[in-house]
């Protein structure tokens, strides 16, 4: 009889631990739900261009580009010159402009240039005797012109005696005049010839010049040696050959960046258009750019590609720690800072062929007719022509969202 008291109250005991852990499960998950609930239900409210930068952002892609120089310089070995003696640079060396590269050595082209000084010397030397002799015969025939002026005054005031001899001594001097007149006008006779082979002698030692002269050569842009030809130094260039050059300079003065873009991204970028330049490697370092050139033509792709691209080129702007050439980097065109606003699609709602969004206006939403635009299926954007600016507040449409309903704003 006892065993079967305690085992009913063992019995009532256990199925009252359970009601009350069931209990107390029944609380707690009510609670969690209920918190759920809460959460779930509260309102979602979104500036406008918050939505924007973050529909940006999940719609943008990338383009890719690799970073090239400007260009290209290439010299060839000038066998007029010379031979190649002396190289002061090497590969993989930078230059600036105007740095000594390399320099000829040639005896004959030397001697020719200065033959070619030397007769120019001469005739210039010609030509300061000629303008001395005509200005030193210009004052003796102002001279000789006084005395027979003052003679002829002499002559007409003297008596008949007197002008015999006085008119003998007049026609002397006037010979002497005439003579001195004759011999200015033969001076400047040779004078226009020497001017003339003055010229010629300056041409001709301008062309030797050209030839054989300018024995070191400097480099016409700021640059990175690629390659220097040694089989060339110290050798002659046979005449009618045409061999590779001895030296090419990739112009770093201002770098670009080229690449292709597809059919679709195509009409995303334009001329002028400012980019910005990521580096693939490390994305904190960035640069900016132009685009420069879009190609209208496609390039030919494989048979099996079904999609065209288009090569297109950015220059850089000049900054510190600039890519190396041949490094890959993200392109980013940029947006206009007056773009049209656009939505995702989730948050337009269709009433009686009218389009609208929950606005918020002092902290209550209103109901907000929209005119859209076009729609970006892969963003899944679509713009906002009228109605919406980025400034404005709204909430995501929700069965629980009421016009006129109190929602906090967030600043």
């Amino acid at each position: 009889m006892i065993k079967k008291k305690k085992k009913k109250l063992i019995i009532a005991l256990t199925v009252a631990g359970m009601i009350v852990a069931g209990t107390s499960i029944y609380v707690v998950s009510n609670q969690k739900q209920q918190e759920s609930n809460l959460v779930q239900d509260a309102p979602q409210v979104n500036k406008v261009s918050d939505l924007m930068s973050s529909s940006t952002s999940k719609g943008e892609s990338y383009l890719t580009g690799k970073v090239a120089p400007n260009a290209t310089s290439k010299l060839n070995a000038d066998s007029a010159k010379g031979k190649i003696n002396e190289v002061f640079v090497k590969v993989g060396d930078k230059v600036t402009k105007g740095q000594k590269l390399f320099s000829y050595s040639n005896p004959d082209g030397q001697i020719a240039m200065e033959e070619a000084e030397t007769d120019r010397t001469k005739l210039q030397n010609k030509l300061n005797q000629l303008n001395e002799s005509i200005a030193t015969k210009r004052t003796q025939l102002t001279k000789k012109t006084d005395e027979l002026t003052a003679l002829t005054n002499k002559v007409n005031n003297a008596t008949t005696e007197e002008k015999e001899s006085l008119n003998q001594e007049k026609k002397s001097l006037e010979e002497t005049v005439e003579l001195g007149k004759n011999e200015i006008e033969t001076a400047k006779s040779e004078l226009s010839d020497a001017k003339l082979d003055l010229q010629k002698a300056e041409r001709t030692q301008q062309l030797t010049n050209e030839k054989y002269g300018r024995s070191e050569i400097v480099s016409d842009v700021d640059g990175i040696i690629q390659k220097i030809d040694d089989t060339q130094i110290n050798s002659t260039v046979s005449t009618g050959s045409q061999p590779e050059s001895f030296m090419e300079i990739m112009d770093t003065s201002v770098l670009r960046v080229l690449g292709k873009v597809d059919e679709f991204q195509k009409g995303e970028i334009a001329v002028d258009q400012p980019v910005k330049l990521i580096d693939r490697k490390d994305q904190s370092k960035t640069w900016r750019g132009k685009i420069a050139r879009v190609d209208a033509t496609a390039t030919e792709e494989k048979e099996e590609s079904t999609i065209s691209k288009y090569p297109f080129e950015v220059v850089m702007e000049n900054g510190e720690e600039m890519p190396n050439i041949g490094n890959h980097v993200y392109i980013q065109p940029e947006k206009e800072e007056n773009a049209k606003v656009s939505l995702p699609t989730d948050y337009i709602m269709n009433e009686k062929d009218k389009k609208f969004v929950w606005k918020v206006i002092k902290g209550q939403v209103v109901k907000q007719e929209v005119t859209l635009g076009k729609s970006n299926e892969e963003a899944k954007t679509i713009e906002v022509n009228a109605g919406l600016t980025k400034e404005d507040t709204i909430v995501f449409p929700t069965k629980l969202i009421k016009e006129g309903m109190k929602v906090p704003i967030h600043d």
